[in-house]
C-alpha cells in the first residue's frame, strides 16, 4: 500500500463529491434510526437483566433515561434538517449509551458486588465493543470518526478502572485494556473497509447511471438520424417520380393552349377551355413547388452545417406537412432571427417530429391549432410549439425524453 492510498484510507476526500454526500447523510439517518432502536432495547433488555441478576436492587431513575434519549433521537431523525447532522448525532447517541452504561455498572459494583455474576471491567468490555462495532456497522462512519468514539470508550474504561481499583489496582486488569485496544483497532479498519466499500459502490453507481444516460442520449440521436434519412429517402424519391409527370403535363397545358388558339371555338367554350387550361396550370405549379421543397428537404444532408434561416426551413417544412395537417389550423408567428449555424436535417427532423405529435394528439379535437414561435436571444434562436391538446398524462411525464416516447 502507497502512501497516498494509506492517507485516503485513514482520511477519506470522496465526500467532496455533493452526490456522495448526500447518500452519506441518507445512510446516517437510517444509522441514527438503528442506533437510537438498538439504544432502546438494549437498555431495556439491560435493565430485565439487572432485576434478575440484583433482585435486591430497586427501580432507578437512571433506567429510564437510556429509552427516553433513544425515543427522542428515533424522533428527530424524522426532521428533513437533521440529515447532515445525523452521523454526528449518531456517534453521541452511542457515547451518551456508553456513559450511562459506565455509571449504572459502577454503581452496582459499588452496592452489589457480591451479587454480580461477573466482573465490572468485563460487562464495560463487551459493552463497548458492542457499541463500537454495532456503530461502525450501521452508520457511515469515517475512521477518525471510529477512532474518536473508541478513544472515548477507552477513557471511560480507564476511568472506572482508576476510580475502583487505584493506578495499582488498575494494572492488574490491564488484560481489559489491551483487549479494548485491539477492539478499537478492528473497529478502525472495519470502518476504513466499510468507507471504502460504500465509496466504490457509490461511485460504480454513478458511472453507470452516467453510461446509461450517454446511452439513451445516443440512442435518441440515432433514431434522429434514421428518421431524418428515412424523411429524406422518401422526399428525394417522391420528387423524382413526379419530376417525370410534371414535365409531361407542363408540355401538354403547353400543346392544349395553342390548340385552342388554332381550333375555331365560339366564345363560350373557348372561355370554358381557357379556365380549365388556367386552373390546371395553377395545380401544376403547386404540385412543382412541393416537389421542389422535398428536393431541398432531401438535400438539407450535403453539408454536416450550414448557415440556415430558421422562419423559412419551418415554413418549408409546413408546406411540406400540411396534407397530414388538413384538421388542424397552423398559425406561424415568425420573427426576423439572425441565420443560424446548425444541421438542417436535423433541426427539420425534430420540428417535423414535434409537428406531428402535436396534430397527433389533436386527433377529435374540435378547432384543434398550433403555434409555431421563433425568437432571437443573445446567442441562440428559440423555436417553440404549442397546441391546444389535452396535453400530457403525469404518468408519462417521466418518459418524456426517453427515445421510444
Amino acid at each position: 500500500m502507497t502512501f497516498g492510498s494509506f492517507r485516503e484510507a485513514l482520511f477519506p476526500t470522496a465526500e467532496a463529491e455533493q452526490s456522495f454526500r448526500k447518500e452519506i447523510d441518507r445512510r446516517a439517518v437510517i444509522g441514527m434510526r438503528a442506533m437510537a432502536t438498538i439504544f432502546i432495547g438494549a437498555q431495556l433488555v439491560l435493565n430485565g437483566v439487572e432485576m434478575l441478576v440484583l433482585p435486591s436492587r430497586p427501580p432507578a431513575a437512571m433506567d429510564l433515561v437510556g429509552p427516553a434519549l433513544g425515543a427522542a433521537a428515533f424522533a428527530a431523525s424524522f426532521w428533513r434538517r437533521i440529515a447532515p447532522s445525523a452521523r454526528t448525532l449518531g456517534i453521541l447517541l452511542a457515547g451518551t449509551f456508553a456513559l450511562i452504561q459506565t455509571v449504572q455498572l459502577n454503581h452496582n459494583a459499588a452496592l452489589y458486588l457480591s451479587e454480580l455474576q461477573t466482573s465490572p471491567e468485563a460487562q464495560l468490555l463487551a459493552t463497548f465493543g458492542i457499541l463500537l462495532l454495532g456503530g461502525v456497522a450501521v452508520l457511515p462512519l469515517k475512521p477518525l470518526h471510529a477512532a474518536g468514539l473508541g478513544l472515548y470508550l477507552l477513557s471511560l474504561f480507564a476511568a472506572v478502572g482508576l476510580l475502583r481499583h487505584g493506578f495499582d489496582g488498575f494494572r492488574e486488569q490491564s488484560i481489559f485494556l489491551v483487549a479494548s485496544v485491539l477492539t478499537m483497532a478492528i473497529g478502525v479498519t472495519l470502518t476504513a473497509i466499510l468507507y471504502r466499500i460504500r465509496a466504490s459502490e457509490f461511485f460504480a453507481k454513478l458511472r453507470a447511471e452516467r453510461s446509461l444516460l450517454e446511452l439513451s442520449q445516443a440512442q435518441g440521436s440515432l433514431l434522429v438520424e434514421r428518421n431524418a434519412a428515412s424523411q429524406g429517402r422518401f422526399a428525394a424519391l417522391l420528387s423524382h417520380q413526379l419530376n417525370s409527370p410534371l414535365g409531361s403535363l407542363a408540355s401538354a397545358f403547353d400543346t392544349l393552349a395553342r390548340l385552342v388558339e388554332d381550333v375555331d371555338l365560339d366564345s363560350r367554350r373557348k372561355r370554358a377551355a381557357e379556365d380549365s387550361i388556367r386552373a390546371g396550370r395553377e395545380s401544376f405549379h403547386r404540385i412543382n413547388e412541393i416537389a421542389g421543397r422535398m428536393r431541398e428537404l432531401a438535400n438539407l444532408d450535403r453539408a454536416e452545417e450550414r448557415l440556415v434561416d430558421v422562419g423559412v426551413l419551418v415554413a418549408e417544412l409546413v408546406e411540406f406537412l400540411r396534407p397530414e395537417l388538413e384538421n388542424v389550423e397552423v398559425e406561424l408567428r415568425l420573427a426576423q432571427v439572425p441565420p443560424v449555424k446548425c444541421r438542417p436535417r436535423q433541426i427539420a427532423a425534430v420540428l417535423a417530429s414535434l409537428i406531428r405529435s402535436a396534430a397527433s394528439a389533436l386527433l377529435g379535437v374540435k378547432g384543434g391549432r398550433i403555434v409555431v414561435v421563433s425568437e432571437a436571444k443573445p446567442g441562440r434562436v428559440i423555436v417553440e410549439l404549442e397546441d391546444n391538446g389535452p396535453g400530457i398524462t403525469p404518468e408519462r411525464l417521466e418518459t418524456l425524453f426517453e427515445p421510444q416516447f
